[in-house]
């Protein structure tokens, strides 16, 4: 997951900054200049993104988990004579 959001933060930040530089005009060689250098920002930060939310996805999947566990551990257990 933090691999993916660093990818699309990064192509998203060169393909805008691109198409911005080369519509006002710009040379091509400072267009891609500056969108690598947006790209290289924008995928640290989608890294930093992505590893937040990785983060917070395990620790609910893992508090869910014990919550459920805890559930079953307290449920009281039934003899087979009561079962029956």
């Amino acid at each position: 997951m933090v691999r993916a959001y660093a990818a699309r933060l990064g192509c998203i930040a060169f393909a805008f900054v691109l198409m911005r530089n080369i519509l006002s005009g710009g040379h091509i060689e400072q267009a891609l200049m500056s969108s690598l250098g947006f790209l290289l920002i924008f995928s640290v930060v989608g890294f930093v993104i992505g590893s937040v939310v990785e983060t917070m996805i395990r620790q609910s999947v893992e508090a869910n988990f014990r919550h459920t566990v805890e559930k079953y551990h307290r449920r009281p257990e039934k003899t087979a004579v009561e079962q029956n």
